[in-house]
């Protein structure tokens, strides 16, 4: 069982009497009565004196007593109210003294302003005049030049110009680059006249359109019901040029014929005609499930190229096609650059 002290008793803090220090404890030894306790004090049996405190005027204020106001006898909020107005009189004072027209003294400071004015002004004023000059000098040139007179040139003794002969020039005559010109020209327009009508034109269009089938319908001209030959004379007859200019580059033997092409379009406006005809060939089940064309029968071979026909009649569209024929002059002949010439039409007329 706990012990529990004589003192563990609770106590009303509001009731309770005076406290029992612990030298008032009926079991507390007598400190001043032993004499071995004595000894052990540090001032022994000498007499101890306090300190005590000097006197002075010092009066603690009394608590109760009333609080006087500060020696202004102003409250907190008229203090501020004065502030106010005595800086606001001081403003309008400030105001109305006369102002000092006086000049001020000039200091170091002012000599040490004035010299770093003068170095700049040495470094930068040269600079600002060159520029101003340059500039007039810039705009006034073009206008000195117009007045100037222009120079009379003996074409006899010095002849100049585009018709003068140049390098590589063997006709030797002032009007050997416009013969240039023509030449090229006449060239030119041999060759694309020829290709109007040629029978390579012709097999290149036909070969294109069999392998443009292939590659959409699965099947080949001849055994869809398609009339190829008939595709490229219509294609062929809706070809023409027109050619723009020449230009000859005599130190290089070397000269370009600017042509316009117009065709109907080429392989390029036969997509619509593809889309119907393979609707045609999906309702008729022509093809297998491996998307192998089976043999046509005559009837649907004539539904299939009267499709095709019908629909080459509605291609309204034109593509019109803007090159430069390349030329080159050896031993003082003019000749087209085939291979050139060959690449450009294939791209021209849509055949590989």
């Amino acid at each position: 069982m706990a012990r529990r002290s004589k003192h563990d008793t609770q106590v009303d803090p509001f009731n309770a009497g005076e406290p029992t220090l612990p030298w008032d404890e009926p079991d507390a030894p007598d400190l001043l009565a032993d004499r071995h306790h004595a000894e052990d004090c540090a001032f022994g049996e000498e007499p101890y004196t306090s300190p005590t405190k000097m006197r002075d005027n010092y009066s603690a204020p009394d608590s109760d007593a009333p609080k006087k106001p500060s020696g202004d006898g102003l409250t907190p909020r008229q203090r501020k109210q004065a502030a106010r107005a005595k800086a606001k009189s001081e403003r309008r004072a400030a105001k109305a003294a006369p102002k000092d027209t006086t000049k001020p003294r000039r200091g170091k400071r002012s000599v040490f302003s004035l010299i770093i004015i003068l170095i700049a002004l040495v470094n930068i004023v040269p600079s600002l005049f060159s520029t101003a000059f340059d500039l007039v000098r810039d705009v006034t040139a073009p206008l000195a030049s117009l007045l100037e007179p222009e120079p009379e040139i003996d074409f006899d003794s010095d002849p100049i110009g585009p018709d003068a002969p140049q390098d590589g020039d063997s006709s030797g005559d002032a009007s050997g680059y416009e013969l240039d010109e023509q030449e090229c020209i006449a060239l030119v327009d041999e060759y694309l006249s020829a290709e109007l009508v040629s029978d390579h034109t012709r097999d290149l269009l036909v070969k294109t359109l069999n392998a443009d089938c292939d590659s959409a319908l699965l099947g080949t001209c001849e055994e869809l019901g398609i009339d190829a030959q008939a595709w490229a004379d219509w294609e062929m007859s809706h070809l023409s040029y027109t050619i723009d200019s020449c230009f000859v580059y005599t130190e290089d033997n070397t000269a370009t014929v600017y042509v316009s092409y117009t065709t109907a379009g080429g392989i390029f406006e036969l997509q619509d005609i593809y889309d119907e005809i393979d609707r045609y060939l999906k309702d008729i089940d022509a093809w297998d499930e491996e998307w192998n064309l089976r043999p046509l029968s005559d009837a649907e071979k004539t539904k299939v190229g009267d499709m095709f026909t019908e629909g080459m009649a509605d291609i309204d569209a034109e593509q019109e096609t803007f090159f430069g024929s390349e030329l080159v002059r050896k031993d003082g002949e003019w000749a087209i650059n085939e291979d050139a010439m060959t690449e450009t039409m294939s791209m021209v007329l849509g055949v590989w």
